[in-house]
């Protein structure tokens, strides 16, 4: 049972500690493409620099960097439009805080920055954040090359959507909940592995067996009378038995029969005071 609860509670703190992760290290946006009958979305990360994007997010046209990689200063010929725009550019050739300052040199509202390889994760594009008033974000070299596509299609719309963002407050609420609840759980583990100790340090005769389920006041009558039984006689005192109950106090009589504790303590006798106490013989 113990080695169970504490199996259990080894997993939960290792649940308690993902959730935890996942709720502080979550920085995953999206960026959707919306246009006649063409929804799709795509995965994003905020640059760790620049403006935040706010709630609910924001909508704009896209456009495409010219030149691409956005390492020299942007020629893209913008459209009026009413809309926020946004400029696609390709990663490399420069850092990622020289082309997001570009793109708002040249007029644009946010810089969509996407991977020059395949990669399996997206990264947190850092930088230098002095002089720079637009929002960044990054996204893989695929969700890039889909959305070069429809970009400049004035009937195609492109909406970034923030990341989900937990407070500092939320993040310690749920850490001091979480640790009190393992703190807990370890705490219960803990007391029931002394106390199956505690049971397994008592004499064998005092444990419950496995298949019993009732209460016994004191020893059987047929474990009493398995007991080694001897007639008390003074000369007994030579090896060390006493001569006087350790219990009541009163002294042996000669012929008392007196029995022996199944822990082979031979100085130590059953007196008739405690028979009762045990099971009567």
């Amino acid at each position: 049972m113990s080695t169970t609860n504490c199996l259990i509670g080894r997993r939960f703190a290792s649940l308690v500690v993902v959730l935890i992760c996942f709720f502080v290290g979550t920085a995953n946006g999206s960026v959707v493409l919306i246009g006649r009958n063409l929804t799709m979305s795509f995965d994003d990360t905020e640059a760790a620099f620049g403006l935040e994007i706010e709630e609910p997010g924001t909508r704009g046209l896209l456009y495409v960097a010219e030149p691409f990689d956005a390492c020299a200063p942007l020629t893209t010929q913008l459209v009026n439009s009413s809309r926020s725009k946004f400029v696609l550019i390709r990663r490399g050739g420069c850092t990622f805080d020289e082309k997001v300052r570009r793109a708002q040199d040249a007029g644009f509202d946010l810089a969509i920055v996407y991977d020059d390889a395949y990669h399996k994760h997206l990264i947190t594009m850092a930088g230098d954040s002095d002089d720079i008033n637009i929002s960044a974000i990054f996204i893989s070299l695929e969700s890039g090359e889909t959305l070069a596509k429809y970009a400049g299609n004035t009937d195609i719309d492109i909406i970034i959507i923030p990341a989900y963002r937990i407070s500092a407050w939320s993040a310690t609420t749920i850490f001091f909940v979480s640790l009190l609840a393992v703190c807990s759980l370890a705490g219960t583990c803990c007391f029931m592995r002394r106390q199956r100790h505690e049971r397994l340090e008592l004499p064998r005769f005092f444990r419950p067996s496995a298949g019993d389920t009732t209460q016994q006041d004191g020893m059987s009558s047929h474990l009493v009378k398995a007991m080694p039984c001897v007639v008390y006689d003074p000369t007994m005192e030579r090896n060390g038995t006493n001569a006087t109950c350790v219990i009541c106090l009163e002294d042996y009589v000669t012929g008392d029969r007196l029995r022996l504790l199944p822990c082979k303590h031979s100085k130590f006798l059953i007196p008739p005071c405690l028979r009762n106490l045990i099971g009567a013989i």
